[in-house]
């Protein structure tokens, strides 16, 4: 009798299926397959152009092209910088994406809810409401300071290492988060993550969900947005031990809280603006 092996992390990504999904996200971008190989050129020689791609994975000898970066500005007028990736190196990440993401759906917890499929800024609100109509009305509304930009790359990397065990699929993120545009820290350490990463929002997750972890064995109440997040809590000693507990935990993980964007509401009297929204007073 033939004993069925489930695939690889790495060949789940590459699977026919996988790869399909992954196209049909990006057939109709405008910007460059390559450079010098726009998407017209591509769709001309498509079945040239994927062969070898996939080889080139396959084989190891795939490398990420150069990372553009453009300014963005944001609501409150000071700047972001954002990285335009290749669509070839997009479509890679996304196969790669297809793969690991059930691997953080089955370990994050559900007050998550910024870059995870079928959930958004809404269902976030809509938790928070929940929480604040429990009684939980001192809120401690958080920010991490510059946090795409201060994430690490080494422990980064060991926490991806604990979850995901494809050595093909580590050896991918690991040369994308070397070819991303990085700084070094005052030891030489490699930080900074590419904003506009097809990758980059589950990295983010991931990392950030030591945090979650710490925070619900902590049994404090939460609801995280990539790196913002709330803490409710039902008086005001309650919110300021918060408060102190996650600045602890995240200069654990080498990260803080923006000390201009970190503060104590009482919702009742204050509302509270979280997410773009704003959320009144509840009678």
């Amino acid at each position: 009798m033939f004993r069925s092996t489930q695939p690889s992390l790495f060949e789940q990504a590459f699977s026919p299926e996988s790869m399909n999904q992954a196209w049909l996200r990006f057939r109709n971008e405008k910007a460059h397959w390559q450079p010098k190989v726009d998407m017209d050129l591509l769709k001309a020689h498509f079945p040239l152009h994927l062969i070898t791609l996939i080889r080139q994975v396959e084989s190891d000898a795939y490398r990420p092209d150069r990372v553009k970066q453009f300014s963005l500005t944001k609501g409150d007028g000071s700047e972001r910088i954002i990285q335009a990736q290749s669509v070839r190196d997009k479509y890679v990440q996304r196969c790669v994406l297809n793969a690991i993401e059930p691997v953080g759906e089955a370990l994050f917890y559900n007050d998550s809810f910024g870059y995870r499929p079928n959930r958004g800024v809404e269902d976030a609100v809509s938790r928070t409401r929940d929480r604040l109509r429990q009684g939980l009305e001192w809120v401690v509304d958080a920010d991490i300071r510059h946090f795409f930009d201060s994430i690490a790359h080494k422990p980064l990397m060991q926490q991806v290492r604990r979850h995901i065990k494809d050595k093909k699929i580590l050896r991918l993120i690991e040369r994308w988060l070397a070819e991303g545009p990085h700084h070094k820290s005052l030891f030489g350490s490699r930080r900074g993550l590419a904003q506009g990463s097809v990758i980059s929002p589950f990295l983010t997750n991931l990392y950030l969900h030591q945090l979650d972890d710490a925070l619900h064995k902590e049994n404090i109440p939460f609801v995280r947005f990539a790196d913002d997040f709330v803490l409710l809590t039902q008086t005001k000693e309650q919110a300021h031990l918060a408060r102190h507990f996650v600045s602890k935990t995240l200069s654990r993980l080498d990260l803080a809280l923006h000390p201009d964007k970190t503060k104590i509401v009482h919702h009742p009297n204050q509302g509270l603006h979280f997410l773009g929204r704003y959320i009144k007073p509840i009678k």
